[in-house]
């Protein structure tokens, strides 16, 4: 419905409750009846004026009356009925014109009500309210200048119109006058604060544009004049949950569940609230028992919301489809369908629904972006390029479409025109920083450093927005070997920005690689009394106290971390616990951690890593069943894990084949039937899974990649590599391909290649802790590499403390670097969790060696050298040539 035609039923519908009325004489009774419908009760009129006419039939004034309250209460057929039998008796009354009209106007009658009204005004060309009503007529027909004049002529009769003046601002606003509109509003509250659809109409334009402040304060004057008005106690509500007021809304719910039971109101404010709180299973409830009420297509976007945030997204679609297939214009359900089908790798469905929705809005920008990244993920860059464009020329200030452009151009190998659409970015958000800094690594890639910095320094502005500029340039200055440049930069980042953590974080980095602990530390705390309470810093803090073997200054600031309920900090102190052999305590916080956020899947794993090492299995597969009720793939999951650890492989197959049958179209459940065959050892049934997905989910990146590894794992190094640039080519920014690329490069002896493998690895995310500890690896063998080594070592290590593997390098790293009592710390840590890793040994022993105690260095390289399958076995034997030879 337009809104010329929904602006027709500008009057809301009304219902009291009667009181008796008595034996009162008809003049009383129509009193009564003509009080109750000034006080707008009509339902109460409805009552009085039929007992009026059931003892006096022939009382006209009764019957026109009757008439006037069936229209205001929507009982169109029964007005007209009354309006008929009052014709017939009084033909010339001319109020029988305007009411006549009004019933028209509600038929949507338009051409007959604005002939009836015409009629009506000729009569009375001192109506206001016929005017008025006139007008109505007029623009709902599409006759704006017409309506507009009538509404005027009515307001020119009776300043107090209150209908016209309400009129006007709607038809302003849908002109786009939004200024005039409001001046009429606010006319019309002032001289009547109460108003109803001014009160509404005030807060719709307040909504409109952005006014977040006004839009509130107005629903809450509405409520308070209406108290009785659920829809507006229900939007006030929705104001208050944005705020994060959940308190207030529970206490508004509660009030239209007792208020106004047979309406949705309240039990979808519960559901918001849930769903803002995360309990998704409460959310699905409360929206489940609100559509019961009332099948809202609100109701059913948010079940489906529930339902995803649960990851049922199967059943999430469903409901999205519900409220997508009830209304055309209601676009985000079938945006987030899109999106979700998206996720799932279902690219042709995805662009399916993406299509739909620009059929309804050409313009619409999420739509062609999903459109762009589905043709992307299809190996189809020119049908992708071609979305982009369209954004560009309808939205040219939209810079993420530019920087799309941008990265499709760089895949197909046209510089030029992935220069240009950056510079495109550029110009589009001259005040955006991100389109100047993915600019600058346009031209650091292709091997202009000197014109990556201009980017940069051009964009420097003297504010505080210039800090990522600053700690970009210093990145530069680090990659040339010039930590003072270096820090220079950083220094005048935090003159700009003192609360801002990269620079604190970077020259903590800077110094730790320097071997100068001291002074990393300082910067932590630089920072904390800037920022108090900074989880990455007193994290960062704990680990390099650890290291240092300060073991109560590290609980501290982990104690400290946790305090922020992140879970992050909870499974940073875990790890530390778990490092130490302290595995029930590492257990307690993992338990702290899950009773702030109940349902997070990162602590809930940590959880069962701690119980895993503890062979403690049935109590995962305890918490396997509360978590399926909640998240079936993450509860499927984690049992077909847990048996698989338990090696009950065939237990863990059924598992993992539940997961393939819940959801066949998501490549989760293939990828853990995959796992658990390749830990089973059943080297075709690997191949065979990954093959399945394929077939059913298409070419997901994820399945490639593992059918990469698995290629990789039979020595077929060409096929595993074929793999990989399949799946690069479809996704440059896959940090993971370009990793496992690595390793075969590495592998087969391609060091230079495995170099610039997990260098582009680490570009795309420099906190991916695989890339992280390969190139360490491979720098920490050479002197002139060895302090990068370090660096990277080290970044890792603060990711993942608890990792035997990320131990070994770093302290392997340390020792390479002349820090041998500290190495020596951290490989005994990582020797403790994992005795049996040769690996671990040799450096432990070569930490040893370095520290000076040469007893214990022979102790631990015997053991190695005597394992003759052993990598490092002959390494082993010549260091203890070369001690015995000293």
């Amino acid at each position: 419905m337009n809104a010329r035609v929904a602006s027709i039923f500008f009057l809301l519908l009304l219902t009291a409750a009667l009181p008796a009325c008595g034996q009162n004489s008809e003049a009383d009774l129509m009193a009564e009846g003509q009080r109750y419908m000034q006080e707008k009760n009509y339902q109460g009129a409805i009552v009085i004026f039929k007992t009026l006419l059931e003892q006096s039939p022939e009382k006209m004034e009764a019957r026109f009356a009757l008439g006037k309250a069936y229209l205001r209460t929507g009982k169109l057929d029964q007005a007209e009925k009354s309006f008929e039998k009052y014709a017939r008796q009084n033909p010339y009354d001319a109020e029988l014109l305007l009411e006549t009209g009004r019933l028209k106007l509600f038929r949507q009658d338009y051409a007959g009500a604005a002939e009836t009204l015409a009629a009506y005004t000729e009569k009375e060309p001192k109506s206001a309210e016929g005017f008025s009503l006139l007008g109505r007529a007029d623009w709902a027909q599409g006759k704006d200048e017409e309506a507009k004049a009538m509404f005027e002529k009515a307001l020119s009769l009776d300043p107090n119109q209150e209908e016209a003046e309400l009129a006007l601002a709607q038809m302003s606003l849908a002109q786009d006058d939004p200024d005039r509109a409001k001046s009429l509003v606010d006319n019309l509250l002032a001289a009547s604060p109460d108003n109803r659809e001014g009160l509404y109409f005030k807060a719709k334009l307040a909504g409109m544009q952005g006014d977040q402040e006004t839009y509130r304060d107005t629903m809450k004057a509405l409520v308070k004049a209406h108290p009785t008005d659920g829809y507006a106690k229900f939007l006030y509500a929705k104001t208050l949950l944005a705020e994060g007021d959940f308190d207030g809304v529970t206490a508004l719910a509660n009030e239209l569940q007792s208020g106004a039971p047979k309406m949705p109101f309240g039990k979808m404010l519960k559901g918001m609230v849930s769903y803002a709180q995360k309990d998704y299973r409460a959310a699905v409830n409360a929206f489940q028992e609100a559509v019961a009420i009332q099948p809202d297509i609100e109701g059913y976007f948010y079940l489906g919301m529930s339902y995803y945030g649960m990851g049922d997204l199967e059943t999430a679609i469903s409901q999205l489809r519900v409220a997508a297939d009830r209304s055309d214009d209601f676009l985000k359900a079938r945006e987030m369908i899109s999106l979700i089908l998206f996720q799932q790798k279902r690219f042709n469905e995805s662009i399916a629904e993406a299509q739909k929705i620009i059929e309804v809005d050409s313009n619409n920008v999420l739509a062609r972006v999903i459109l762009g990244d589905a043709y992307t993920a299809q190996g189809d860059p020119d049908m992708a390029l071609g979305e982009l464009k369209e954004i560009t020329e309808k939205n040219p200030n939209f810079a993420n479409a530019f920087i799309k452009m941008g990265a499709l151009y760089y895949e197909k190998g046209e510089m030029g025109e992935s220069e240009e659409a950056l510079k495109g970015a550029m110009n589009a958000a001259p005040d955006n920083i991100r389109p100047r800094l993915v600019l600058s690594s346009f031209y650091l890639r292709n091997g202009d450093k000197d014109l990556a910095q201009k980017v940069l320094k051009d964009g420097l502005k003297g504010t505080p927005d210039d800090v990522p500029l600053y700690v970009s340039l210093a990145r530069m200055s680090l990659l040339d070997k010039d930590s003072a440049k270096a820090r220079e930069y950083l220094d005048q980042a935090r003159s700009l920005d003192a609360k801002n953590p990269a620079p604190y974080m970077m020259l903590a980095s800077i110094d730790l690689a320097e071997r100068d602990t001291d002074s990393a530390l300082a910067e932590y705390n630089a920072l904390l009394a800037q920022r108090e309470g900074f989880v990455r810093a007193l994290l960062a803090k704990a680990v390099v106290l650890d290291t240092l073997g300060n073991a109560g200054e590290a609980v501290a600031a982990y104690k400290e971390a946790v305090k922020s309920g992140d879970a992050t900090a909870y499974m940073a102190y875990a790890g530390s616990l778990r490092k130490a052999g302290d595995n029930e305590g590492a257990l307690a916080v993992a338990n702290e951690g899950l009773g702030h956020s109940a349902h997070n899947i990162r602590l809930t794993q940590l959880k069962a890593d701690i119980l895993y090492g503890m062979k403690r299995y049935e109590e995962v597969l305890e918490m396997s069943n509360g978590i399926e009720k909640i998240n079936r793939e993450a509860g499927l999951s984690l049992r077909t894990r847990t048996f698989v650890l338990m090696k009950e492989y065939d237990k863990a197959v059924a598992a993992a084949r539940q997961m393939c049958d819940f959801n066949p179209k998501s490549p989760a459940g293939y990828l853990i039937l995959a796992d658990v065959n390749m830990n089973a050892g059943r080297s075709d049934d690997w191949g065979r899974a990954l093959s399945e997905g394929v077939e059913k989910c298409g070419p997901d990146s994820a399945l490639l990649l593992q059918l990469g590894r698995y290629y990789s794992s039979l020595g077929d190094y060409p096929k595993a590599l074929t793999y990989f640039d399949s799946v690069i080519k479809s996704d440059g920014n896959s940090f993971q391909a370009h990793a496992m690329q690595g390793d075969v490069y590495l592998t087969t002896g391609r060091t230079n290649k495995a170099v610039d493998s997990y260098s582009r690895a680490l570009e795309l995310n420099d906190r991916y802790i695989p890339a992280l500890n390969n190139l360490a690896m491979i720098y920490v063998e050479d002197p002139k590499t060895a302090p990068e080594a370090l660096r990277l070592a080290y970044k890792a290590y603060l990711l993942a403390p608890w990792n035997p593997s990320i131990m070994d390098t770093f302290g392997y790293a340390l020792a390479m670097n002349g820090k041998a009592d500290t190495a020596v710390s951290i490989l005994e840590k990582a020797a403790s969790v994992q005795a049996d890793d040769q690996n671990i040994n040799y450096h432990l022993g070569y930490a040893y060696y370095k520290a000076g105690d040469r007893e214990q260095a022979q102790a631990r390289l015997k053991t190695v050298a005597d394992c003759a399958q052993c990598e490092k076995s002959r390494d082993a034997r010549e260091l203890l040539k070369a001690m015995d030879g000293e």
